[in-house]
């Protein structure tokens, strides 16, 4: 049967008004369970896809590509603090408690620590589908024991929805001799392309279609009536997406969820809707750049199956006939596209929901919980044509190219020759160093305090020697690594929900007038490109920054990481942020050293990474101290920032700014130069401008983390004296260990971690104190936090054991740069000094010098 007819009976019969005990139907978009696309009782008949009639020839299937999405998984982190928000809201109404006492006892059933991990039902789903997929090409995977190549992303959940798979397949027929590989650039072949990351991700006008709709006439309608059910007029149209998030993850992994009682049909039919718009968008028909960057797939299938229908059967690509494949909704709705499957006639937009009801683009049928695109190459006897074939969900769709189920391979690649010999940097313009994001201009520079980019700091092209750090020279001497203690900063983030909610009130207070719109009409175009749900998240470009940044480390000390990753101890804070960036980093380790390593156990260390959360002194001496932002306060109403506010007043035709409305334009300047390689706000600035806002933010640094208060330096007491006990032990040990693994600390916490350390260890202390009556003194400060702390700063400590009988020696690296260490006046120094001058720092005790109250847990 072919799959359009299947598509149309399925959207014919959810558009009937059904009980609420029966909703689990192919209305929860991504979201849907694979068998509620499917059924999981239907009768599969043995080599039912093996082989087929063409023409009346016999076809037998020689070679196949199959590309499954990951099973049903648990929600992301994101998700899983907005049902948490609602909940908590709606509990703590006695109005709807009362009517609803579920709510008040409801408590999220979905852990934070597995976030996006694959859930029982997802393994059901995946060993039923190994299971059904041997019975439909059993005579092909017995000929062919041993030769089918897996593949998956780095992430867990498509590694384990390979292993449940390969379970279900050997149920079938027998134990296998399989062949795994990981390899984001074919099946993440978006987060590679810095074309899509420009034009799509990172566009403000991507969503617009979607945010209409989410405050259009049909959701408005939905809100109505989710909110008179629940009896309470504080929800708002996000908030009952994540509503429907929890009816859709409870009924799928419990088969029934409270929740979905606030919803009718329509209701789920028109969220349904809502977020197929934002796929269309960012990963369908919406732009070309979406499927265009699906050419690392298309163009090595096109290869593959052409060396076959040329006699090369075991070729250079692949020596398997079988290439099975676990990636994501981003990897395999863009492969739809790119073959022209389920184009409706009618863009999908705000204002056409009705013409839309039918749409054959509907992620809920083509994109459930391990959706699958499979590609079957046969050879048919008598003509020994080769005839290709395409599956979505099992079942043979219509091909494009022919206009029907199966098509001639000569018909297919010349009508997708586009496809076949693409070329993935000319698409994607910038290829893999995202030159074209970071971009080059005069103001991309490091003017922006914290939110400058570190790629603006460093040249990502710089050529990165092999081991550069692993050995050094020093007094005549080859030194070995012997331990390394890195701290990175996160990577580039989206800004704080109140620097959000400051743009958007700016923006519309500036809007309103006229003499400013004539002179800058993008002003009232404008609208916030950050969305308060990511705030404070990793963007694309912080993704970006870790895993260059690995690739770089992973050269400069690459025999040390050489093999196993599982000797490095990785830790991060409680902020998604910085676990983002372990991750990150993490995979481009992997992507540079080809380990295939299994990722490690990272653990969460605030203690160590965020101490200024639990150090009552410093609470009490800086945080609560009136006197910690006097200069600061002084510098914002002196004459430097006058001037400032002035011209950027001139230039609007806008005399009623404030120092703090000028610094918020600052801001969007800076984040959205970052994220999206231009800002139309920059223009009411010039570099001295900049220059003097950069100061202004340092004066706030220095006295918040820096060297205006010795608690600032002295609470960071958890992670130095970590760091000196785990050396202390190393250099002990040294006589009793031959060629022993270096020991890795990689961890990954914030502005206010790093600049302590820094400053703890001395590092960038200037004569003379930032204040606000000595800016010029200051132009050329060495505490600069645009180049010391950007985005993805980093602090590395080496210890080196040098030829035998000799010292060990320390090397101080900032943003991988070595730097002068005041114990010594020198770029590398002995251990022995290093210790005694920092002994303050080895010993210390965090309780005494925060002086916290005995009786109280530190950190819970």
């Amino acid at each position: 049967m072919e799959y359009i007819i299947i598509l149309t009976v399925m959207l014919f019969s959810i558009t009937k008004v059904i009980p609420e005990d029966n909703l689990k139907k192919p209305i929860f978009n991504a979201m849907t369970p694979y068998f509620w696309v499917k059924s999981i009782n239907e009768t599969i008949p043995e080599n039912r896809d093996g082989s087929f009639m063409y023409g009346g020839h016999s076809c037998q299937i020689t070679n196949f590509h199959y590309l499954f999405r990951h099973a049903a998984r648990y929600p992301s982190l994101t998700w899983i603090q907005k049902m948490d928000n609602i909940s908590t809201v709606l509990r703590e109404d006695p109005t709807v408690v009362t009517k609803y006492p579920f709510i008040g006892n409801w408590r999220t059933p979905f852990p934070k620590s597995k976030q996006y991990q694959q859930s029982t039902v997802g393994d059901k789903e995946m060993l039923q589908l190994g299971e059904r997929f041997g019975k439909r090409f059993r005579n092909n995977v017995r000929k062919n024991a041993g030769k089918i190549m897996f593949e998956t992303t780095s992430k867990d959940r498509t590694k384990q929805s390979k292993s449940k798979f390969c379970l279900g397949l050997e149920n079938v027929m027998g134990k296998q001799s399989i062949t795994t590989s990981t390899d984001d650039r074919l099946l993440r072949y978006y987060d590679y392309c810095g074309k899509y990351v420009k034009e799509v991700d990172q566009n403000n006008e991507t969503l617009t279609e979607f945010y209409k709709f989410l405050n259009g006439v049909e959701m408005k309608s939905v809100v109505n009536k989710v909110r008179q059910k629940i009896g309470t007029s504080e929800i708002e149209p996000a908030e009952v997406v994540t509503i429907q998030q929890i009816c859709a993850f409870e009924l799928g992994m419990f088969e029934k969820s409270n929740w979905c009682q606030f919803f009718d049909m329509e209701d789920l039919l028109i969220i349904d809707y809502l977020i197929d718009i934002r796929n269309y968008w960012e990963m369908g028909y919406g732009y070309n750049i979406n499927w265009q960057t699906s050419c690392a797939y298309t163009s090595r299938l096109f290869k593959m199956f052409r060396n076959v229908v040329n006699g090369k059967r075991h070729n250079e690509i692949y020596p398997e006939p079988f290439v099975i494949q676990f990636g994501h909704t981003d990897t395999i709705i863009p492969l739809y596209t790119a073959f022209g499957l389920f184009n409706n006639s009618q863009k999908l937009l705000a204002d056409n929901y009705l013409m839309n009801k039918n749409r054959t683009f509907r992620t809920s049928l083509i994109g459930p919980f391990s959706a699958n695109l499979g590609f079957g190459l046969y050879k048919c006897d008598t003509t020994m044509a080769y005839v290709i074939r395409l599956f979505v969900n099992e079942e043979p769709v219509v091909i494009p190219a022919c206009g029907q189920t199966s098509c001639l391979f000569s018909e297919f690649e010349t009508y997708y020759h586009h496809l076949a010999n693409c070329n993935v940097k000319q698409i994607c313009e910038i290829n893999t160093n995202m030159t074209a994001v970071l971009g080059n201009e005069s103001f991309m520079k490091p003017l922006f305090n914290t939110k400058t980019l570190y790629f603006w700091l460093k040249d990502p092209a710089e050529s990165i020697p092999d081991n550069q750090y692993n050995t050094l020279n020093h007094n005549g001497q080859t030194c070995q690594l012997e331990g390394l203690n890195v701290l990175f900063r996160h990577g580039a983030r989206y800004p704080t929900i109140k620097w959000i909610k400051w743009m958007t009130a700016l923006q519309i207070k500036l809007a309103s007038d006229s003499k400013v719109i004539s002179r800058y009409p993008f002003i009232k175009q404008w609208s916030n490109p950050f969305p308060e749900t990511k705030e404070g998240t990793l963007s694309r470009v912080g993704e970006y920054e870790m895993l260059r940044l690995a690739n770089r480390f992973a050269r400069r000390f690459k025999s040390s990481l050489q093999g196993n990753l599982n000797h490095i101890n990785f830790s991060y804070t409680h902020k998604n942020r910085t676990q983002n960036s372990y991750k990150y980093f993490y995979e481009g380790l992997n992507e540079t050293l080809q380990t295939n390593t299994q990722e490690p156990n990272a653990k969460v260390d605030d203690e160590q990474l965020r101490f200024y959360d639990n150090c009552h002194k410093y609470n009490v001496e800086v945080e609560g101290n009136r006197n910690t932002t006097t200069e600061y306060e002084a510098f914002l109403r002196g004459k430097k920032m006058t001037n400032v506010i002035r011209k950027v007043e001139t230039k609007l035709g806008f005399y009623n700014l404030s120092a703090v409305e000028v610094v918020v334009i600052n801001q969007i300047c800076a984040l959205e130069l970052g994220m999206f390689n231009n800002s139309d706000w920059c223009k009411l600035f010039d570099v001295d401008d900049l220059l003097v806002i950069d100061y202004l933010q340092n004066i706030e640094d220095y006295y918040e983390k820096g060297y205006a208060y010795p608690i600032n330096w002295k609470q960071s007491c958890p992670f130095t004296s970590y760091m000196f006990k785990r050396y202390d032990h190393t250099v002990s040990t040294a006589s009793l260990q031959h060629n022993k693994v270096p020991q890795l600390d990689i961890s990954f916490g914030h502005s206010e971690t790093i600049v302590p350390v820094y400053t703890a260890f001395g590092l960038f202390h200037d004569a003379e104190p930032l204040r606000a009556d000595n800016f010029d003194v200051n132009k050329n400060r060495t505490f600069h936090g645009a180049v010391i702390g950007p985005f993805s700063a980093n602090l590395a400590v080496a210890l080196y054991k040098c030829d035998a009988n000799s010292d060990h020696v320390i090397k101080m690296f900032v943003n991988e740069d070595p730097v002068i260490i005041p114990a010594c006046g020198k770029t590398v120094c002995s251990y022995g000094d290093f210790k005694n001058y920092y002994s303050k720092l080895a010993d210390c005790n965090f309780a005494q010098i925060c002086q916290n109250d005995p009786n109280k847990p530190a950190f819970g």
